[in-house]
């Protein structure tokens, strides 16, 4: 049976919208920049998979998502000591994240390090000395004005040791991540409570304290005690309303290689049914109904994803 990923998918594809996309060779091999701010840092999915074969020979047995993460960033995977809950992890994360209130602490402590740069891809987001009182524009004035020195100098400290700096309405550091340096498999530490918020993108995303952010940036391992793991295993059967189709046995009828064209958007509407055409490399094409649950938020996205291909359509 077809997953629910590969229904949303297709439907991103058929209208030209941005995504997401992971196979697991050939992104293993692929040279791919770690951000789009960072073309000459690549994700080394090589590294990750190398050092998670060499902690399941020495466990023996099966490593779950979490552990495939985090194991495979270990310093020493093969001499490294692994207890759930009792030893201590020598960890190299891919990247820092840091906001404004903790970053100070964290880049002074780096420049007294007299290291020229630093060892990961590191950010400074400007969001959380942005005080909430008369609404954006004018709490944004007001938090330049009052910190500007602190701005200047984070602004200037990252120009000089290679730290990418998010100018005060950048917007917050957490969607920021989300959207433009958390992908899967990446270990991220970030000097924030709700680092964690990148994990959704099937990343392991950690809080922690500016003294941390600091060994990392200069290439020091990060100790980390071994976390334990909680498996949560879902019982029973699906209720109603949560299947996107109309007809269960349509999820076969989707593969990889075909091509969805979806009738009626210009009558999108939250609860109403919506057809989708499937069209099969050997030429012969099907039409399913979809349950769709999407709200109107969601259906100005997909509306804005084809009003883009249109105008390209147009320019060509």
């Amino acid at each position: 049976m077809a997953p629910y990923s590969l229904l949303v998918t297709r439907l991103q594809k058929a209208l030209g919208v941005r995504q997401y996309h992971v196979a697991s060779v050939l992104c293993q091999r692929a040279k791919v920049a770690m951000s789009h701010f960072e073309p000459n840092d690549y994700i080394r999915y090589d590294l990750l998979e190398k050092n998670i074969n060499i902690v399941r020979k020495r466990l023996n047995r099966p490593l779950t998502l979490s552990e495939k993460i985090v194991y495979g960033h270990l310093d020493d995977p093969a001499n490294q000591e692994i207890e759930r809950g009792k030893t201590y992890l020598r960890l190299r994360p891919d990247r820092v994240a840091m906001q404004d209130a903790t970053a100070q602490m964290a880049m002074l402590q780096f420049i007294s390090s007299g290291l020229p740069k630093v060892a990961v891809p590191s950010t400074i987001h400007c969001d959380h000395l942005i005080e909430a009182q008369l609404g954006g524009e004018k709490d944004l004035r007001r938090a330049k004005d009052i910190n500007q020195e602190v701005y200047n100098f984070l602004a200037t400290a990252g120009a000089k040791y290679g730290v990418g700096f998010w100018k005060p309405g950048s917007g917050i550091i957490h969607q920021i991540i989300l959207e433009n340096y958390a992908y899967p498999g990446v270990l991220l530490i970030g000097t924030d409570s709700h680092t964690p918020n990148g994990g959704g993108l099937g990343a392991i995303c950690i809080g922690v304290g500016g003294a941390d952010a600091v060994d990392v940036m200069a290439g020091i391992p990060w100790e980390l005690k071994c976390p334990k793991v909680i498996g949560v295993k879902l019982t029973g059967s699906l209720s109603g309303w949560t299947s996107p189709f109309a007809d269960p046995a349509d999820y076969n009828k989707i593969h990889p290689v075909d091509k969805l064209t979806i009738q009626g958007l210009k009558d999108f509407a939250p609860g109403k049914p919506l057809k989708c055409i499937i069209k099969h490399p050997n030429g012969t094409q099907e039409t399913i109904v979809l349950n769709h649950t999407f709200n109107e938020t969601q259906i100005e996205w997909f509306r804005a994803g084809s009003a883009l291909n249109r105008m390209k359509e147009l320019q060509q």
